[in-house]
């Protein structure tokens, strides 16, 4: 018996649920000092979240990026190389990591054709969606700089999605942070110099323990 759209649909569907979970956890995984704007990270990595991700953002070459994935790829690259980044940096994470991953499973047949991956803007805040473009019901969002955060589909992550800024992408397989270090689009001294100074200038750390500094978490859906 074959399976019938609705069944095809449901699969997809489940399947890219899966491999955002797979993308997140990277993500994660790239960033473990975490952010420089989150008080549980600047307390636990004593100021260095916030060191670490001011010199990861120095550290981009803007003067040579052209278009959204080198400047993605870049500050992807620089996050990846430090530790730490704040929402937009750890964005750039996620897309640059779904732009193989979603690539590699559609080429597969494991999730929809038209899958793309979206760089979002909504006030003071930035984070990823993959799914189906103007189809929220096939859209997952992919944030890890929230506390408490998870993979959640679109309509369930309590933002004002309805006025966001979204800058669709469809994936093409390239290593985008690899290829914006490979073009001098950051500078990869900055990562060296960055244990350097960390270890030299310990005390520098806690100036960047900022009291107005909250966490945010995400929302209920």
């Amino acid at each position: 018996m074959f399976p019938n759209q609705q069944q095809i649909d449901r699969q997809y569907t489940e399947n890219l649920h899966k491999l955002c979970k797979i993308i997140f956890a990277a993500t994660k995984d790239c960033v473990p000092v975490g952010a420089g704007n989150q008080k549980a990270d600047l307390a636990a990595s004593r100021g260095r979240s916030a060191y670490l991700t001011h010199l990861a953002q120095k550290s981009m070459i803007n003067g040579r990026v052209k278009n959204l994935t080198d400047y993605l790829g870049a500050r992807a690259a620089a996050a990846h190389g430090t530790g730490a980044g704040n929402c937009e940096d750890q964005a750039a994470v996620a897309f640059a990591i779904a732009n193989t991953l979603v690539y590699n499973a559609r080429q597969k047949g494991e999730i929809h054709p038209q899958v793309q991956i979206a760089f979002v803007s909504v006030p003071e805040h930035r984070f990823t969606v993959v799914g189906i473009k103007d189809n929220r019901d096939h859209q997952f969002v992919v944030d890890t700089w929230l506390k408490g955060s998870r993979v959640v589909a679109a309509h369930e992550y309590n933002f004002p999605l309805d006025t966001a800024t979204y800058q669709w992408h469809t994936a093409d397989g390239r290593n985008l942070a690899a290829d914006a270090v490979s073009r001098g689009l950051v500078d990869p001294q900055a990562f060296s110099k960055v244990h350097k100074n960390l270890k030299m200038h310990p005390a520098t750390l806690a100036s960047f323990l900022s009291p107005q500094t909250h966490d945010e978490h995400m929302p209920a859906p």
